[in-house]
């Protein structure tokens, strides 16, 4: 006997679920007095959410970049659970206070790297413009939100200041002022510059654009090396 198969994949409705954890409370008759147990530690205010409750929050905020106001309206729709925006705020401040540890490891680490890749964009913190500072490895990210973008933020996030290996970056001047390590020009930065060179003007693109064609040839030997 032979049997066709066909399958439909769904997802199951995941909703909230509310444990409620009670205490006996007795009173000895013989003297009056009135004894109770102890909650769980987990358990520490008359209503709080749970780490799975906290871990969705996380995801749809931190990684995948929701604002705070639409992470309540999905955890509203998807799961049932209404949480405010000042409690997602809550839970986020709360993850970024235990993670002060890693942090720190992380910037240990990418001090002692070998190379690093270091950028900066701007994008807007509480409407108004501010800065990220990203410092990363094929292995550690690390990103720190400023509100001012050259040499000062660059001190106060400590990962430049102390490093010695090779920096790899774009063409921000404050950059250079970090002389105790190697530096060198991110491909995509001159690969941005070239084509500008090549487009403002003949006399450039003479020369912009056969270099940017050596670029990205090196850039497909290093790759095919790579793979082989």
């Amino acid at each position: 006997m032979r049997h066709l198969r066909q399958q439909v994949w769904e997802v199951v409705p995941a909703r909230l679920h509310v444990t409620e954890h009670r205490l006996a409370l007795l009173r000895y008759p013989s003297c009056g007095r009135t004894t109770q147990g102890e909650f769980s530690g987990s358990v520490r205010s008359g209503v709080q959410y749970g780490p799975g409750v906290k871990a969705r929050v996380l995801y749809l905020q931190q990684y995948q970049l929701l604002p705070y106001q639409r992470t309540s309206e999905a955890m509203r729709d998807l799961f049932g659970c209404h949480v405010s925006t000042g409690t997602v705020a809550n839970i986020v401040r709360e993850c970024a206070a235990g993670l002060v540890e890693t942090e720190l490891q992380i910037k240990h680490r990418l001090r002692r790297s070998p190379v690093i890749h270091a950028d900066e964009t701007g994008p807007r913190i509480n409407q108004r413009l501010g800065y990220v500072h990203v410092a990363s490895t094929p292995r550690l990210t690390h990103y720190t939100a400023v509100s001012h973008r050259g040499r000062t933020a660059m001190d106060e996030i400590n990962v430049l200041p102390a490093y010695r290996g090779t920096c790899v970056h774009d063409v921000l001047l404050a950059y250079t002022y970090y002389d105790r390590c190697r530096h060198a020009l991110c491909g995509v930065h001159l690969l941005r510059e070239l084509t500008y060179f090549e487009e403002v003007a003949a006399e450039t693109k003479a020369w912009a654009m056969p270099l940017k064609q050596l670029l990205l040839e090196m850039k497909r030997e290093v790759e095919r090396v790579k793979g082989r």
